[in-house]
């Protein structure tokens, strides 16, 4: 039995659609992830519920089979946009895995799965937009060390704290940070393994903000509304 899923980021409400949606955390235990293949399914997702009943109405997985403790707790915001001449109801998260997902939020479709810095462990897209782990990049308990990968754990490209949203454009702007690890073993010490350690080099903090969607044109997020 493997633990993990926590929900302790912020939760977004829709009155208008009566719907939650928040993220979920890392799959446990996160760096020693052989015992648990496979994609740890609604570990580092959003999920979005029925506030009524409860039950589920969709969910997409960001960070399928973590190894790299990014969590997926970040808020998601809602927006209501137009898309190729369409109006749209979305919700966007820019995720600390360095991707920038926009989804739409009464059916839980991709439109929009791009990282917004560098980002090197995915080495594609599935058919649902979610990013696909490269085993290249995974933590090798064995090895010397691990291949640099970006963005580094646990914080990711960026931290818990909430992004911001302008009414003027289609994206929020988003604190970040960039990061790259490398996973290193330690010698023994007096009969003991010592925990492997995680290196962190080029730290630097930032705002970004996502490049803008194809096909979406300014919209206002849930909260801007005007009461009926």
């Amino acid at each position: 039995m493997h633990g993990g899923g926590m929900t302790w980021g912020s939760t977004t409400y829709d009155p208008e659609l009566e719907m939650i949606y928040f993220g979920t955390g890392n799959p446990q235990p996160v760096i020693a992830h052989k015992g648990r293949m496979g994609d740890n399914l609604f570990t580092e997702s959003i999920m979005a519920l029925d506030i009524n009943t409860g039950k589920r109405k969709w969910y997409f997985q960001s960070s399928p089979h973590d190894t790299h403790d990014w969590d997926a707790n970040q808020t998601p915001v809602l927006i209501d946009g137009v898309i190729d001449g369409k109006p749209r109801k979305l919700v966007a998260q820019a995720a600390r895995n360095g991707y920038f997902f926009v989804l739409d939020r009464v059916t839980g479709e991709n439109i929009v799965s791009k990282p917004f810095a560098k980002a090197n462990w995915a080495k594609g897209l599935d058919k649902r937009g979610q990013p696909i782990p490269d085993p290249a990049k995974y933590p090798r308990p064995t090895a010397r060390s691990s291949r640099p990968t970006r963005p580094a754990p646990p914080t990711g490209r960026r931290r818990a704290s909430a992004p911001t949203r302008a009414c003027s454009t289609s994206t929020p702007p988003t604190p970040t940070a960039s990061t790259t690890s490398t996973t290193t073993r330690r010698s023994r010490k007096a009969g003991r393994q010592r925990p492997r350690r995680l290196v962190r080099a080029r730290s630097r903090a930032s705002t970004t903000r996502p490049a803008k969607f194809a096909g979406a044109t300014p919209g206002r997020a849930a909260a801007d509304r005007a009461p009926a």
